[in-house]
C-alpha cells in the first residue's frame, strides 16, 4: 500500500474516531503505526516499494476502484470496504518475486559473514562463502 493510500485510509478511519467502539479504536492506532512503517519502508527500499505499489495498483485497476468510499455509507459499509481492499491487495502481493540489487546482495552477504564470524566460524573453512540469491519471493 502506498504511503498516500495509508494516509487516505487513516483519514477515513479518523472521521469515525469519536464513534468507534472501544474494541475497534486500536485499529486507528495501528493505522498510524502502519503509516510510519510504510514511509520508512519506502525510504529504505525504493525499488522494492515501487514493485509493491505497482502490484497494488494493478490489483486496484482490475477491481475497478482503489478508493475506500466516496459516498456516505456509514461506518459498517466503510469498514467493510477497507477490509475488502486490504484482502484484495494482500492477495495480489502473495508470491511476488523481487530482483535484488547489487547493493542488496552485498548487504545480505555482509550480514552472512558477520553472523558466521559472531559464531566463531571461518568463511571458506567452516562455512562456504556467501552467495546472495538473485531474486527473493516477498511474503507480504
Amino acid at each position: 500500500m502506498s504511503v498516500e493510500a495509508v494516509k487516505a485510509t487513516n483519514a477515513e478511519l479518523a472521521k469515525y474516531a469519536d464513534v468507534l467502539p472501544e474494541s475497534v479504536k486500536p485499529l486507528v492506532a495501528e493505522g498510524l503505526e502502519a503509516e510510519a512503517s510504510v514511509s520508512k519502508f519506502a525510504a529504505d527500499n525504493p525499488e522494492m516499494y515501487k514493485l509493491v505499489v505497482d502490484k497494488i495498483a494493478a490489483s486496484d485497476a482490475a477491481a475497478g476502484s482503489a478508493s475506500v468510499s466516496k459516498e456516505d455509507g456509514g461506518l459498517a459499509k466503510d469498514m467493510g470496504r477497507i477490509a475488502a481492499i486490504i484482502d484484495r491487495r494482500s492477495e495480489a502481493l502473495k508470491g511476488v518475486e523481487y530482483k535484488l540489487t547489487a547493493a542488496e546482495k552485498a548487504e545480505w552477504e555482509a550480514m552472512y559473514v558477520k553472523a558466521a564470524e559472531a559464531k566463531g566460524l571461518k568463511i571458506g573453512e567452516d562455512v562456504d562463502a556467501p552467495k546472495a540469491p538473485d531474486t527473493m519471493v516477498l511474503d507480504l
